[in-house]
């Protein structure tokens, strides 16, 4: 009997040991899904922010940089003899360099001899500016129907943005189905011939709008919602209307205002 008290006393010690751990795991469980504040990450939230801002969509390509042919400088020279010149084809030629000896006439700026043409009376050297340089790319098809003459690019080169324009595209796909344009880089005198640069062609772009990033926008059909994190730590999910949908945001044209905080569902 004694025995048989004892066992009944054990084995209640071992449910009541089992229901105080339950209740622990519980709580532990509760205060690990309360909502995050502002800038806490966890494994399940990660908090966002609507701001007014700048929002683009791009199409990145990569390149090389190479000389520009329509600024070339053309010296042209009366009176003198080809074998004089002092320079010949391909030649990488200073500023400040004379093309013959004694003459006051002088290369203007750091570029390549590209062309020497001479004539019965006069001899014409045609030298490229390294400061114009220009990039041909290859835009993929789903692509190729947005790009327009004129459009803006930015050209990163060593952790440097340069500006660009769109001059000059084929109206018709390669063999191997891309588009061929040319992007003219603002002049500079920081990239280097036959660099590797990458190049942002900008599709769209809008200035001071309202934006979310990308991984803040809920997508249910054809409709668009976004979760704002309230004061008080609950969530309300807003319906929305978008604009442009870019590389990092999205344009909200109603449905929220300036400074809401969202929650990012990226490790849905």
């Amino acid at each position: 009997m004694k025995k048989y008290k004892i066992t009944v006393l054990i084995c209640l010690i071992l449910v009541v040991s089992l229901l105080i751990t339950l209740v622990i795991v519980s709580t532990v469980n509760k205060d690990d899904t309360t909502l995050p504040t502002w800038g806490q990450n966890t494994p399940d939230y990660i908090t966002g922010k609507s701001s007014i801002g700048t929002i683009k969509r791009t199409v990145k390509c990569e390149g090389k940089a190479a000389v520009d042919y329509t600024y070339c400088d053309t010296y042209t020279f009366t009176d003198k003899n080809k074998e004089d010149l002092l320079v010949k084809t391909e030649d990488v030629i200073l500023p400040g360099i004379s093309f013959f000896e004694g003459d006051d006439i002088k290369n203007k700026n750091l570029g390549r001899v590209e062309e020497i043409i001479a004539s019965e009376n006069s001899i014409k050297v045609i030298v490229s500016n390294f400061e114009h340089l220009q990039c041909q790319l290859k835009i993929p098809q789903e692509n190729a129907c947005d790009i327009v003459i004129g459009q803006e690019a930015e050209i990163t080169f060593n952790g440097e943005v340069f500006h660009g324009i769109v001059r000059e595209k084929d109206y018709i796909l390669s063999d191997d189905g891309f588009l061929n344009i040319i992007v003219a880089i603002d002049k500079n005198s920081s990239i280097i011939v036959n660099a590797s640069i990458v190049v942002d062609v900008i599709l769209d772009r809008k200035d001071n709008v309202l934006i979310i990033p990308n991984d803040a926008l809920i997508t249910e059909g054809t409709s668009y919602f976004a979760d704002v994190l309230n004061d008080n730590d609950t969530v309300e999910r807003k319906e929305i209307a978008i604009g442009i949908i870019g590389n990092k945001y999205v344009e909200v044209k109603s449905g929220l205002s300036e400074g809401e905080i969202l929650l990012i569902h990226q490790y849905e």
